[in-house]
């Protein structure tokens, strides 16, 4: 591993320097990165949708699934088309999928605290939890104003720690050999 990242490391320094930029953008513009992640969704969906049934339909009904593929792909096409009809209403359509992730994540890593009593420190796993759901919270109870910043600051986050992440380890791996 410490050969490669002296190998690529002006790679792995480029990408790093990417990520912390692009994450400081989405911090700084958080509506501008929503929006962009929604669309990108909405061409996903569509995509998908569009090749998912084209892939049936030249398969043909024989194949096991077909109907059950045929409504994916229409689902699909129709999520894609509604993303992208409706940018707004699909914003908060994720902003609400994504307040429901941090409730169940908090509460995984809640249960996980009460049931790892022979792990320490099992506090971090309470401490998580907590905030997830807190996070959640926020966001759900905020709606429709934190939709508007809750993706793109979300997104924006975790690209900035990803690229300090990343430095910190390309550097600290080479400086300890």
């Amino acid at each position: 591993m410490i050969e490669t990242l002296r190998k690529w490391k002006f790679l792995y320094t480029l990408e790093a320097i990417l990520f912390i930029f692009l994450g400081l953008a989405a911090i700084v513009a958080p509506f501008i990165f929503t929006i962009s992640f929604e669309l990108l969704i909405g061409c996903l969906f569509l995509v998908g949708g569009v090749v998912q049934g084209v892939r049936s339909l030249k398969q043909g009904m024989e194949t096991a699934g077909f109907w059950l593929n045929i409504l994916v792909s229409l689902l699909s096409i129709f999520c894609g088309i509604y993303l992208l009809s409706k940018p707004i209403q699909g914003i908060i359509a994720l902003t609400i999928l994504l307040a429901i992730f941090f409730f169940f994540d908090g509460t995984s890593k809640i249960w996980l605290f009460f049931q790892s009593k022979d792990v320490r420190p099992r506090g971090w796993f309470l401490l998580s939890g907590i905030l997830s759901f807190l996070i959640g919270s926020l966001i759900y109870f905020g709606l429709p104003n934190s939709s508007v910043w809750a993706i793109g600051t979300l997104v924006g986050v975790n690209l900035l720690m990803s690229g300090v992440a990343l430095l910190a380890m390309i550097y600290g791996a080479l400086k300890s050999h």
